[in-house]
């Protein structure tokens, strides 16, 4: 990966000009902290000013005098946190994988709890899917369990040691989230490798599990701005493409397929499962089909782990989760 940054530091460069929005950034920020060039605490410290300015548009300079009270203090915190979290990060590599853990973890952003006292175990191979109502903490968990934001309280702990021992993120816990970013005029190819030394049989694999055998004869092509002529369900598998190719010991999904029809993602996570039989897999999604190839279910309701187990068990027992699936927040599709 530092090789290609290396190589196409020029191209990213004219690419970040030409297409300077404020989403942009943030995508592309966010996929540079996924991959420990940078903080996610960065991305955001930097982000905000920029969409202050993009989302007054002509108003931003009338009203900038009066609105610097209101967005200089929160820039100030998101650099205080910038500066603890640097602090904190240790330099310990993940060099295996056997056990995850949170303690009596509580995250709390702007005076508020977004999790509370939450206590939650993974084990190598295991795959655990995460249910709840938008909001109710899921995207927050997996962003704890992957290094991208560290708990207000409570601990973390990989292999038996404190996360914060370790150099965090790392691709070696792949978080995977529903935004895909493109880089634009680069082939798909070096889309999906980002540089790396991936030699064809790797790629091919890659490409077979995220379902992309119709991207095959258009591996050399030049990508379009902003991934023209990929559907979003594309975008999305190839997102997934990078990941696996990082042979990570953790593959964390937040909504990663959600513009993937059900079938081709049941397709996908059947060959997941089956290729990587040793990767540990943490699914958030809203499809049923998807929840049910877990060996566990875990059900989250205002920053809190109500209910774990099967779907079979949990309609019997846990009162939330049948909710979610009457009210069809869980859906077959």
């Amino acid at each position: 990966v530092k090789r290609y940054f290396t190589n196409r530091k020029a191209g990213l460069i004219m690419a970040l000009l030409g297409n300077f929005q404020p989403y942009l950034i943030l995508i592309i920020g966010s996929y540079l902290a996924m991959y420990g060039f940078i903080t996610f605490g960065t991305v955001i410290a930097f982000w905000l000013p920029v969409w202050r300015f993009y989302s007054g548009s002509m108003n931003f300079y009338y009203g900038t005098y009066m609105s610097m009270a209101s967005w200089i203090p929160p820039v100030k915190r998101v650099v205080k946190f910038l500066e603890e979290e640097e602090e904190r990060r240790g330099s310990k590599e993940i060099s295996s994988f056997e056990s995850l853990e949170l303690r009596n973890v509580t995250f709390r952003y702007d005076h508020e709890d977004v999790l509370k006292n939450v206590y939650f175990s993974i084990r190598k191979g295991e795959k655990v899917a995460i249910v709840g109502r938008t909001g109710s903490g899921k995207s927050t968990l997996a962003l704890i369990i992957s290094g991208f934001l560290r708990a207000t309280s409570g601990d973390v702990i990989i292999n038996g040691i404190n996360a914060e021992e370790y150099n965090l993120p790392n691709p070696k816990l792949a978080y995977v989230p529903q935004e895909a970013p493109i880089f634009s005029d680069m082939t798909l190819k070096d889309n999906i490798i980002l540089g790396r030394n991936v030699d064809e049989k790797e790629l091919l694999s890659a490409i077979e599990i995220c379902e992309l055998k119709e991207l095959m004869d258009k591996l050399d092509a030049a990508v379009g701005r902003g991934g023209a002529g990929l559907s979003d369900g594309q975008k999305q598998r190839i997102n997934l493409a990078r990941a696996v190719l990082d042979k990570p010991y953790v593959i964390i999904l937040d909504e990663a397929l959600a513009a993937v029809d059900s079938k081709t993602e049941s397709r996908i996570f059947r060959n997941l499962y089956r290729n990587l039989p040793e990767t540990t897999f943490i699914v958030i999604s809203h499809r049923l089909s998807t929840i049910m190839y877990s060996d566990r279910i875990v059900v989250i309701e205002g920053g809190r782990i109500v209910g774990q187990g099967t779907h079979k068990e949990l309609m019997k027992t846990n009162k939330t989760y049948k909710e979610l699936v009457e009210k069809q927040v869980i859906t077959e599709k």
